[in-house]
């Protein structure tokens, strides 16, 4: 991961010479090291030496200390690396062939900065990720030890639980954040019999995407990563969450509005409100509506199927899922689209139709498309 920061940094100097992509190794190597240090022992080291030779109050230290080197190196025309481990932003730097600020060519100074550009930041915060999601795994496998189980949550591993005997942490110093400065992924029990789950969301900050970083082997996709669940459309929201939807059967418009009620064990409560105009008149039919928590179910379903008579273990699911990106109430939405498969298991056209979910929206329905009903979201609101 290092040599791949290095080369990103050297892509992006300027026809730098010899001596200028030396010193660009060397402050890599550096600012790597005391990055390390910092999630480690939970401040950075108080001088560069700090990472050659282990200082009394660090602790944790590996074997090779925190740097390929066995000393600190001098920069390319033998003077000291500057460094200034004052708040988040630390700085490591040479003042060039003159040994003070400023300058131009060999003369220039080099930082921090001209390794770690916008394209090397990226990868600087992956290799802090894996870091820290390393340090974390080790933290979470010690409180295993002494409990018996694992954490809860991440931040058990740093504060003491409210009467949890056995508990001898912190087990834990750093940043409970990945390097985009968001909270890790924990989940126990984990994905497919995993005992946890721990990763990052990646750069781009969304769940399920190519570059979300994980601990250990990431779980196989499955090939319907979305299903849709009525009863977790509306649980994943909180009471007070709204929807409004157009309908269009050809015949009759209508706008229905769905509000989250109440939630309880195994029913969600749904305010509803039906609009129906015709001509001049409008006729409103409030109500309600409960959404059962699904019990246990096999799939496929067991016996044989109703059009073809074959068992329905035996049928391949050909429907088709893809992204899009809708604007649904003003807003830019990414969406999971299904639609069917063109014909059905007896061989009969299915009827044309698609149907866009999103996460984002309450009830997760965003629109729906056939030859006779035509639905669209046109207003909601989450919480």
């Amino acid at each position: 991961m290092i040599g791949c920061l290095l080369a990103a940094a050297l892509l992006q100097s300027d026809d730098p010479t010899p001596k200028q992509m030396q010193a660009l190794v060397h402050v890599g190597h550096l600012t790597i090291g005391a990055m390390l240090y910092r999630e480690f022992n939970g401040d950075l080291p108080r001088s560069l030496r700090a990472l050659v030779l282990r200082p009394k109050d660090a602790k944790v230290w590996p074997d090779a200390g925190f740097l390929p080197w066995s000393d600190v190196p001098k920069d390319p025309w033998g003077n000291d690396y500057e460094y200034d481990p004052r708040g988040d932003d630390f700085k490591i730097w040479t003042w060039g062939s003159d040994g003070k600020p400023g300058g131009e060519g060999e003369a220039a100074d080099l930082g921090r900065d001209d390794v770690f550009g916008k394209r090397a930041k990226g990868k600087a915060a992956a290799a802090l990720t894996e870091a820290r999601m390393q340090a974390l795994a080790a933290a979470v496998d010690l409180f295993h030890l002494d409990l018996g189980r694992h954490p809860e949550k991440l931040e058990d591993v740093v504060k003491r639980p409210a009467d949890m005997k056995g508990w001898r942490g912190p087990y834990y110093a750093g940043e409970l954040a990945d390097g985009w400065g968001r909270d890790f992924v924990y989940r126990v029990p984990g994905t497919g019999g995993r005992a946890l789950d721990l990763y990052s969301l990646g750069p781009d900050g969304k769940d399920g995407t190519d570059d979300d970083l994980w601990h250990g082997e990431r779980p196989a996709k499955k090939k319907d990563e979305f299903t849709f669940d009525a009863w977790e459309a509306w649980n994943s929201f909180a009471p007070g969450s709204m929807v409004e939807i157009e309908i269009d059967t050809g015949t009759v418009k209508m706008l229905q509005s769905k509000t989250l009620d109440r939630k309880e064990a195994a029913t969600i409560r749904l305010k509803t409100m039906i609009r129906i105009r015709l001509g001049d008149t409008t006729s409103e039919s409030p109500g309600q509506e409960d959404v059962a928590k699904p019990g246990p179910h096999d799939w496929p379903p067991k016996g044989d199927c109703p059009l073809c008579g074959k068992p329905t273990k035996d049928h391949k699911d050909e429907s088709k899922w893809s992204k899009e990106t809708l604007k649904v109430a003003g807003r830019d939405i990414e969406c999971r689209v299904w639609e069917p498969a063109p014909k059905n298991c007896r061989g009969d056209d299915n009827p044309k139709m698609k149907f866009w979910y999103s996460r984002e929206v309450p009830g997760w329905i965003v629109k729906g498309d056939s030859a006779g009903f035509r639905m669209v979201v046109v207003r909601f609101e989450k919480k």
